[in-house]
């Protein structure tokens, strides 16, 4: 089955993709996909939920170089799309610009919702976020990272290996 979202994506991990939400009106708005068929949060596995974590702060100290967001609303509410994924939505009390836009963040202070549904930017715009993010991505390196944890469910150790270098996209 083809990804009919492959042109927004922003990286590839061992359990989840990352990827640009198509509607900009936060700037930097993406959502961290999980690659296998579960719908609620809670039933991911330890190995993903770490991986998970692992991903959002990377993707966090990645928006923090780009647009310096005050601060994050993370939702994973799978009301309308009634499969496990975690959205990233940067707040800004104050406006930024990035290609020539200015994205004013009108509902500051407040939950991210209602937001403006019918903002669109232009294929052209939506990539120079696309690849902002995506290179930006690419140079956050904080070395390898190990984690080991005990499987209750099999009474077995268990690591989980990863890397956040360039080769990980």
């Amino acid at each position: 089955m083809s990804d009919p979202y492959v042109e927004w994506k922003l990286a590839d991990f061992t359990h989840w993709a990352v990827y640009l939400h198509e509607n900009q009106y936060y700037l930097g708005r993406c959502y961290i996909w999980l690659k296998r068929d579960v719908v609620d949060l809670m039933d991911v596995s330890v190995t993903e939920y770490l991986e998970l974590m692992l991903i959002a702060n990377k993707l966090k100290r990645v928006l923090n170089q780009l647009w310096l967001p005050d601060q994050y609303n993370w939702a994973a509410l799978g009301n309308c799309t009634p499969h496990c994924h975690l959205h990233v939505i940067p707040r800004y009390q104050q406006s930024r610009e990035f290609g020539g836009l200015v994205f004013a963040d009108a509902r500051w202070g407040q939950n991210y919702v209602p937001y403006d549904k019918t903002f669109k930017l232009t294929q052209a715009q939506l990539i120079l976020i696309r690849d902002a993010l995506i290179r930006q991505l690419h140079l956050d390196n904080h070395g390898a990272w190990q984690v080991t944890y005990l499987d209750r469910s099999s009474a077995t150790h268990n690591t989980v290996f990863g890397g956040f270098g360039n080769d990980d996209r």
